[in-house]
């Protein structure tokens, strides 16, 4: 079997794989929704799993770097994958108006929400919050990730000391 024999079929059994776990994903999200929904809108651990759990693109994610990032060691890819998961996900929509609190129940139950509910509780205005979290925390996240996934020199680079 040659080299590019084997990749193929890495790719084939990966594909059957993919689609085959995809479907038992999407059986148990469809069978559990209503618990699912209530869990992750609670905000605890399990939440936050179910969450990340839900979406396929984020499990694939996690799989590529951990496959193509071998330097960085499997606990360091699985926290920079969450951290880059994570900064993405916090970018992009649906998000929390720019004005405040509106009360639309869909938002409401979504993590940006009970993020910022926890911001303001600790006393930040919902102005100052709102910049933290969509702009400030994603930007922090992602730098981090990529130091943590061994690009050792990104930062440095950046700072104009590489």
């Amino acid at each position: 079997m040659g080299i590019n024999e084997a990749i193929l079929m890495d790719k084939k059994n990966f594909a059957i794989i993919y689609i085959i776990a995809f479907g038992i994903l999407a059986y148990f999200l469809w069978s559990n929704n209503d618990s699912i929904a209530a869990t992750i809108s609670s905000g605890s651990a399990q939440g936050v799993f179910y969450y990340f759990l839900s979406n396929p693109i984020y499990i694939l994610l996690v799989a590529s770097v951990l496959y193509f990032n071998q330097e960085a060691g499997y606990i360091r890819n699985i926290i920079g994958s969450f951290l880059i998961i994570l900064s993405s996900d916090i970018i992009s929509f649906a998000r929390l108006p720019s004005g405040g609190f509106n009360g639309d129940i869909f938002l409401e139950a979504s993590p940006d929400s009970l993020v910022m509910h926890e911001l303001v509780a600790k006393g930040m205005g919902y102005s100052t919050a709102y910049t933290f979290y969509y702009l400030v925390l994603p930007i922090l996240l992602t730098l981090i990730a990529l130091q943590v996934l061994g690009l050792h020199n990104f930062v440095k680079t950046l700072k104009g000391q590489g």
